[in-house]
Formats: structure tokens, sequence, C-alpha cells
């Protein structure tokens, strides 16, 4: 460290790079949190763990690919092998270190998300099932298809972007960050619904508020919830 930096550049020094973190998930249980440090469980999986989690010091990337399960579905029960049991993966993200974006994508299982912090997070849910609480963004784009995507005390700084096509979306921002007379949207409904502060849309209807931060919400045959 220059024993001649300013305090605010000692400690942007002493902080970790900022992280991109994503993971591809399929069919399998996921679990991420926050903790101390960088932390890695997965169970039922045929292959070496170290060998799914990819750790790129150069580009800040932290990646974990699809996971094979540890049991063939093919093989009936009575044949000698075990059930097949679906692979479960939980990781730990240090408190302290700054993610730049969070990329989930997931074709059936299962995610939960609990206090991560990031600039941006992108959630794309196939057949699936996610639920984060406590976050804390600038942006938030979710994709949700056939699915449920569930995003409960959060705060989003700027903007978000929501797709649901044949799913359900609720989210609700976190009390104290700001007022349901605070936020804008900018909703499109087609054979569906979005349940909004002040109204709620049905059939083929389209709304818009302005306000900080802001909402693109797109329900087509799904239902979205903004409170």
């Amino acid at each position: 460290m220059d024993e001649h930096s300013t305090p605010a550049e000692q400690q942007e020094q002493s902080q970790p790079p900022s992280m991109t973190v994503a993971f591809d998930m399929l069919d399998m249980q996921l679990h991420v949190n926050s903790g101390e440090s960088l932390g890695l469980e997965i169970n039922n999986c045929k292959r070496d763990p170290n060998e799914l989690l990819d750790i790129d010091a150069g580009s800040n990337l932290l990646a974990i690919r699809q996971i094979e399960p540890a049991r063939d579905m093919s093989h009936p029960l009575g044949s000698g092998q075990k059930p097949w049991q679906q692979p479960t993966v939980v990781v730990t993200i240090p408190s302290q270190q700054h993610i730049d974006m969070l990329v989930l994508t997931t074709n059936g299982g299962s995610a939960q998300l609990d206090a991560i912090h990031a600039d941006r997070f992108m959630f794309t849910a196939q057949g699936a099932s996610i639920r984060a609480t406590d976050l804390v963004c600038d942006a938030l784009g979710i994709d949700c298809q056939a699915a449920s995507v569930e995003a409960s005390n959060v705060q989003v700084r700027q903007h978000s972007v929501v797709t649901a096509e044949g799913g359900r979306v609720s989210i609700t921002i976190q009390e104290g960050t700001r007022t349901k007379a605070d936020f804008g949207y900018q909703a499109n409904c087609v054979n569906g619904s979005i349940h909004l502060p002040d109204r709620t849309l049905t059939g083929m209807s389209q709304a818009q508020r302005t306000g900080s931060p802001s909402f693109e919400l797109t329900s087509t045959n799904s239902r979205i919830t903004l409170a």
C-alpha cells in the first residue's frame, strides 16, 4: 500500500476486486448466501465439486457449471441402483465482496438467494422456482417462463425489467427505502394480470407512472405483483 495515498485511496486498495457470479442450473437445488469467506458445498453429484467451480482471477469470474446427478434416473428402483436424488449446491459469497453482476439461469429445480448485494441481478427461470430475500442492487432483471419467481424485501436503486410468460412473479420493495408512491412503472398486460400499488391490470391493458426506481413489467398469460 502506498504510504502517500489518501485514506479513501487506501480503503479502495484494501477492498477485493469486483466479481461477476454466474450459475447455470439444470433440475437442481441451489442456495446462495452471504458469509465471512467463499464456500461451496455440493451433494448428490457425479463429478468432483472442484471441477464444477470456475474461479478466474484474471477476469474476476465465479461460475458454477451445469451439474449432473449422482445417479441415473433411468435405472428402475429394483435394479440395484439407489433412487435418484436431486443435486444440491450451497454457495457462500464473502459479505465484503463487491459483485458487479450475478446471473442465475435455472431450468427446473429451485434456487434460494439470501442477503446478496450486487450492482445487477439477472434471473432466468424456466419451469423452476426462484426465491430471493433481502437483495440490494441497482438493477434487477427477471425472465420468467412457466416458472415462479419471488423477490421479497428487495432494494432496487434504479430500474427493473420483468418479463413473465405463463408464470408468476412477485416483487416486494424493502420498507423504508421507497414508498409505494415513489416508484414508477410501465406495465403491459397480455391476457394475464399485473397487480400494482395503485391499480390492477387484466386482459389486454397498459399503464404507466413516472417515478424512481422504475419498473418495466410485461405479463403474458402470467401474474406479476409489485408491492
